[in-house]
This record gives C-alpha cells, structure tokens and sequence, in this order.
C-alpha cells in the first residue's frame, strides 16, 4: 500500500481530467489515493471495496472505470480487479536506486498480465536520476521534469 502520493495541482487544467465528469474524477482520484493503491500505481480494488468507499452503487464505479479509461487516465482489469493509473511514474517515481529496486519486486505481485506489462513499460521508459550524495544517504534528489503538468501537450505527460 503506498501510504502517500502526490497529485500536481496541474490535474485540474488537464483536458482529459476535466473531459470527466464530477462524479468520474472522484473515482480518478480515489484511484490515485485509496488506501489499495501501491507504490507502483496499481491498485488491487474489487468495485464492492470501491462502491463502500465511495458511498455509491457498484455499476457506477464500473461504468466510471470503463469512462476513465476511455479517456486514457487508467488501464482496467476486470478479472483481477487491478487497475493501473497511467503515467504513474511521471509523478511518483523512485526517489532512490533503493526504491526504485524494491519497486521492480513489486510488479512481480501484480496478477493481471496486461497491467504488468503496460505498468513495467512506462517504467522502463523513465530514466530516474539520482545525484551522488543520493547514494550515501541523502534524501536530496534530481528529475528532468521542470514545468510538467497534467495538460494535453504532447511534450507534456499528463495522468
């Protein structure tokens, strides 16, 4: 379970966040934030858990994911009840060659094949660059992601 995400302010200027409706965006961010999701952005959430959290009938969750990832925000296992929040690792990436390991042990316990594999691409896609005194134990990090933003530019890698 990851225990904190982080959620850019950009999210409300995205055009596929705000193509959503209300109702919609809640469930996106209750994916990005409930209690199931990991530190590699899967969260395992059969639509009964989803349903009580969110106060609402079980068909409209399901509907919400099929829309959210009609729009291209998640990938959605039905089977598995896994759904993974696209270009997780543009905002919460590794923040170390040690997280970055454990992260890679991780995917090993996603059940849905067609997750894994799209979750393990868009990581393997990243370059994560970690300063030298990252090695010995400071906190103190770098990323090549000035100005990103959740927009639709092609530059730009929105959730």
């Amino acid at each position: 379970m990851a225990r904190y995400v982080k959620l850019y302010s950009s999210i409300w200027t995205s055009g596929r966040f705000i193509g959503l409706s209300d109702a919609d965006r809640v469930v996106f961010l209750y994916l990005c934030s409930c209690e199931h999701q990991s530190s590699v952005g899967v969260a395992r959430v059969p639509a009964k858990y989803a349903a009580a959290d969110l106060e609402r009938a079980e068909g409209d969750f399901i509907s919400a994911l099929e829309r959210i990832e009609s729009a291209g925000l998640i990938k959605a296992d039905r089977h598995t009840n896994e759904v993974f929040v696209r270009n997780w690792f543009d905002f919460n990436g590794p923040t170390n060659q040690k997280h970055a390991a454990g992260i890679l042990k991780i995917f090993d316990e996603v059940k849905s094949q067609s997750i894994r594999a799209v979750a393990t691409a868009e990581f393997s896609a990243k370059s994560f660059n970690f300063e030298k005194s990252e090695v010995r134990g400071s906190k103190r990090q770098t990323r090549d992601r000035p100005g990103k933003i959740y927009g639709d530019e092609k530059e730009d890698i929105p959730f």
